[in-house]
């Protein structure tokens, strides 16, 4: 789940525009972002192992804010749920770039992206076994794909070079090269001087790195299927860890390949576009426009999927959260007279509540969703109609604001544990609380000016 909802539209995206605003270091960009993604992961294995649920994100603060924060746990719900909604917009754009790219339609790109996002809402109607099963194929069938890239993009020579690297002469001397050098020269001799210094700067590297966020989002989706995990203490945290390095070695891996071959011709007009032009470079023709425009197929829609079933989760525990704070309040009552305006506007939120929760029915399908996965459907669709810079960049914000909440969260689970005189668990052994009450507040943090830092530079860009 974690890798099927982080490895899809936001890649497709951000790999070119990585080369473009960091060039040949764009993997340490990418690393810049796992960093970022490992500090709040931990507050999210912590949480999960200490209450598991279908709920995941939102079931943090449901139990560890007093009762007199229900209604801003109410509202962070429902960015939680906004945020996914962005999501799934970013992921239909990541496929119908290439679509419309391959079809020869540019201007159809938001039209596609809709037909997307629909087609994802259709595959959810199918009983979950089966739905999860697509998952996991579309998964696998991604990752050769994304694979099959690197090596073939190791193994080659780039442009203007002699001799056959090889493959293991490739992965040897083609990473440590470009990435050596890029550790060690890049940040002082090459972000100074050469003929990139035109465009990368230490700050545009560091800058890509949290922009990259956006592209690890889906690992906390990890957290809503803790509940049915065994063995819990040991495999949430490595399930977290797993698919986050994995993800951050084939994003920096693909950031490399692309500089690798086509550094000097990647720009703003085709930076949305690099995994097909990367092919082309290959030599592989109609078969590499075919396999690209298979692989984005397969991630989006596994990122798609992925999305729909997790708010299918978060919707269902607002709503058990909503009618347990309703069923509170009513035993807590005086059962005073309410003025004329309090009980229209309660009537109107539980007529809203119910016409939400009804279920939709399909033909040919026995299953029914509710209506709040159609209400997102529609909401994803109209996101497709702004522009990818506002969309990318509101989806990190809300992401960002959202983990800032849960890395809180994280301190106060520690701070419960140091009352309780508890352990903090981590891998199934007991974890310094010192140190977890730093890491969760370094996510904390690390949110905080994630936020500042994107709100300054989208201000620059639109203006």
């Amino acid at each position: 789940m974690g890798i099927g909802g982080m490895v899809g539209g936001g890649i497709f995206i951000l790999n070119g525009v990585s080369v473009v605003k960091a060039g040949k270091y764009g993997p340490i960009s990418w690393l810049i972002g796992l960093v970022l993604c490992l500090l709040i992961a931990f507050s999210y294995c912590i949480l999960a192992e200490e209450y598991p649920s279908k709920g995941g994100t939102i079931d943090y603060p449901e139990q560890l804010l007093e009762k007199k924060h229900d209604r801003w746990k109410q509202r962070f719900s429902l960015l939680v749920i906004l945020g996914y909604v962005i999501l799934t917009s970013v992921y239909s754009l990541g496929l119908s770039n290439y679509l419309a790219e391959y079809l020869g339609v540019p201007q159809m790109t938001s039209f596609l992206a809709m037909i997307i996002i629909c087609l994802g809402l259709i595959i959810n109607y199918f009983p979950k076994k089966v739905f999860l099963d697509i998952l996991n194929s579309l998964v696998y069938g991604k990752l050769f794909i994304f694979l099959a890239i690197v090596f073939i993009g190791l193994w080659l020579d780039a442009p203007g070079q002699r001799g056959g690297l090889g493959l293991g002469r490739g992965l040897g001397r083609g990473l440590g090269r470009g990435l050596g050098r890029g550790l060690g020269r890049g940040l002082g001799k090459g972000l100074g001087g050469g003929s990139e210094a035109l465009k990368v700067t230490p700050y545009n590297v560091v800058l890509f790195g949290i922009s990259s966020f956006l592209s690890y989002e889906g690992f906390e989706m990890i957290s809503n299927m803790s509940d049915n995990m065994e063995n819990r203490k040991f495999n949430i945290p490595l399930s977290f860890m797993v698919s986050l390095v994995v993800t951050a070695l084939i994003y920096s891996c693909l950031s490399f390949v692309t500089h690798k071959h086509m550094g000097g011709d990647i720009n703003h007009s085709n930076m949305y576009s690099s995994f097909h032009d990367l092919v082309q470079k290959f030599g592989l023709g109609r078969l590499g426009v075919v396999a690209i425009l298979l692989l984005s197929v397969l991630a989006n829609f596994s990122a798609i999927n992925a999305t729909f079933f997790t708010n299918d989760d978060i919707w269902t525990s607002f709503f058990k959260f909503k009618n347990r704070e309703k069923s509170s309040q009513i035993d807590q009552t005086d059962h005073r007279a309410e003025t004329e305006t309090e009980q229209e506007s309660v009537n109107l939120a539980s007529r809203l509540d119910r016409f939400l929760q009804k279920e939709v029915k399909l033909p040919f399908f026995r299953e029914r969703r509710k209506v709040y996965l159609w209400v997102t459907t529609v909401l994803s669709c109209l996101f497709v109609l702004f522009p990818q810079l506002i969309i990318t960049n509101l989806g990190s914000l809300s992401f960002f604001a959202i983990f800032a909440v849960i890395s809180y969260m994280g301190v106060l689970l520690v701070r419960k544990k140091e009352k309780e005189k508890r352990d903090v668990m981590f891998f199934g052994r007991p974890f310094p609380k010192r140190a977890a009450k730093t890491i969760s507040y370094s996510g904390l943090v690390a949110c905080l000016i994630g936020v500042v830092v994107l709100i300054i530079d989208l201000v620059r860009k639109l203006v």
